[in-house]
């Protein structure tokens, strides 16, 4: 049906669109009063969503507390790995969070996600303490996995979709940049001695103190308790109204700051600790909680969301992207070659990486070195890099750069990634590997999501894009567990628990290096496939008499 105003509906919107946005116009109004009466706007559910971020990344906490669960279960290094990937596969299957969030909405998602990971938590606990079977602890993680993915899922979409098309990438920007602060934050509190003391390198007295059964108990508390306190200011909009005072380019510039603030400071700190003096633990998570606390300051002034905003999107130096035609459904999308193309690249580039950093420490004993300072480093300078590059990618989209062009440089970057490794030969060639994975990954998790929105519309975008991390799942488990396992193997000599030589890892190395090259095709693809469709189509003549060439 046709609605009677239809002038007043966008035309990067279909009818059908179009025409459920003025059925659900009295129900927004009724909303909009719910929340001027409560407070709210959309700066509250954006604070909320960047600790929600912090708590959603436990999983990457992984090769931190690895070595203390191989010890309390007296479990072999094959059942330690697979607890870990047991993690990994809860925490990429994002399609089911995905469908539910599309159908159920945001709190509805939060509290899922909060019982699943908190029951996971409880039962990680319960097995180191008593020290079950691995197979139970692996049960455990991927509860945790599976529990967080939904709660990152709420924090990424209901930012998404609460921002206009001009400011969506500062906001998926910004959660994809607290996602990447996490397993930083998480990590320097597991390691740190907060309000204790170290003793020939052991904390006593001091918060976790790299204990992971006391890690484990304080995430079981900290983590659902986070998530039921943002439940309160989490809330979705469906209009374009925005309250008064919302000073959208300043408050992006505040949590610009404060991350790249936390960034410097935890990298700093952690190098600081491996470099020079191990006492720092015991004040700099004083530091980097008053440093996060400054992100509750995002909110502050902001009026409620009861009237049309005053600025101008295109005033705030952002670029108006061209809105998908239609909101399509999973089953609509896999249908597209755009889908397929994005889940290729996506799937190759975030996988080869985040299997990459999995083997850092590997690779630097091929080279007969047993350096853990060294792999600190190189954690240290991924994560970074990955998390300034998830904000600064959203950033660059928002000022005009276009998004598809800057999805080339992740599969390219990984690429280049894989070649210092192939020629790590010093320290420097393997910081300037990790730099660049960081990089490549940074920009992926920021643009696969902004594209996946962009391409096939906002209402069932958490849906779609949880199918194109399945590439990336897909891809992952492949790698380590098959392709750089079986090169392993086949240069270990026999006696032998580590591999040495250059050989172990070349082979990997090249082909992934290959397979970048391979995405890079593909995002190049993607972004002609875009241009074409993006091309307005020729103005018809209106007057019988106009000739050829008017027309």
């Amino acid at each position: 049906l046709k609605p009677q105003n239809s002038q007043n509906c966008g035309l990067a919107h279909g009818w059908v669109t179009c025409y459920k946005h003025q059925a659900s116009t009295q129900g927004t109004l009724t909303k909009l009063q719910r929340m001027k009466a409560g407070g709210w706007n959309r700066w509250q559910t954006l604070s909320a969503g960047v600790f929600l971020m912090i708590v959603a990344g436990p999983i990457f906490t992984f090769g931190a507390v690895e070595h203390s669960i191989h010890e309390r279960l007296g479990s072999t290094q094959a059942e330690t790995q697979f607890i870990g990937a047991a993690g990994n596969v809860g925490l990429w299957v994002k399609f089911v969070g995905g469908l539910f969030f599309d159908r159920f909405g945001c709190k509805a998602t939060l509290l899922t996600g909060a019982c699943l990971s908190a029951a996971g938590f409880i039962l990680m606990s319960l097995t180191l303490a008593s020290h079950w079977s691995p197979l139970v602890a692996a049960l455990a993680w991927f509860m945790v996995g599976q529990g967080t993915c939904w709660i990152y899922i709420c924090a990424l979409f209901a930012n998404m979709k609460n921002f206009s098309a001009a400011e969506r990438p500062f906001s998926t920007g910004a959660m994809s940049c607290g996602f990447g602060l996490s397993a930083a934050t998480l990590v320097s509190l597991f390691n740190g001695c907060l309000g204790g003391s170290l003793h020939d390198g052991v904390c006593e007295g001091g918060f976790l103190g790299g204990d992971v059964l006391h890690y484990m108990i304080f995430l079981a508390i900290f983590n659902p308790s986070v998530v039921v306190l943002s439940t309160c200011v989490m809330s979705v909009r469906d209009d374009d109204k925005v309250g008064a005072k919302d000073y959208a380019v300043w408050r992006f510039r505040w949590f610009m700051v404060v991350a790249f603030t936390i960034i410097a400071f935890v990298s700093t700190a952690n190098a600081y600790v491996t470099l020079v003096d191990a006492s720092a633990k015991v004040w700099s998570n004083f530091v980097l909680i008053a440093l996060l606390s400054l992100f509750l300051l995002l909110p502050a002034g902001a009026e409620p969301a009861s009237k049309e905003s005053l600025e101008d999107p295109v005033a705030l130096g952002a670029v108006t992207l061209k809105a998908s035609s239609e909101d399509l459904g999973p089953r609509q999308v896999v249908c597209t070659l755009r889908f397929w193309l994005l889940l290729f690249t996506f799937g190759i580039t975030i996988g080869a990486d985040i299997g990459t950093t999995h083997t850092f420490s590997g690779v630097i004993r091929s080279r007969g070195q047993d350096n853990k300072m060294l792999t600190q480093l190189g954690i240290i300078a991924f994560s970074s890099s990955d998390a300034c590059m998830r904000y600064i990618s959203g950033v660059a989209a928002a000022y005009g750069a276009s998004p598809t062009a800057l999805f080339i440089c992740s599969p390219l970057l990984m690429a280049v990634g894989q070649l210092f490794l192939l020629a790590f030969d010093d320290d420097i060639s393997f910081l300037a590997s990790a730099t660049c994975i960081g990089l490549s990954d940074g920009i992926g998790w920021t643009l696969g999501p902004l594209l996946t929105g962009r391409f096939f519309g906002m209402k069932s975008s958490a849906s779609n894009f949880g199918f194109v991390v399945l590439g990336a799942a897909v891809f992952a488990m492949t790698l380590n567990p098959i392709l750089i396992s079986s090169v392993v193997r086949s240069h270990l000599k026999e006696g032998e628990d580590d591999c040495l030589g250059k050989g172990c890892y070349a082979l990997s190395q090249a082909i992934l290096a290959i397979c970048g090259g391979l995405a890079a095709a593909s995002a190049m693809l993607l972004q002609r496939v875009t241009s074409k469709s993006c091309q307005p189509p020729a103005e018809a003549s209106t007057s019988d008499s106009s000739d050829d060439s008017s027309a």
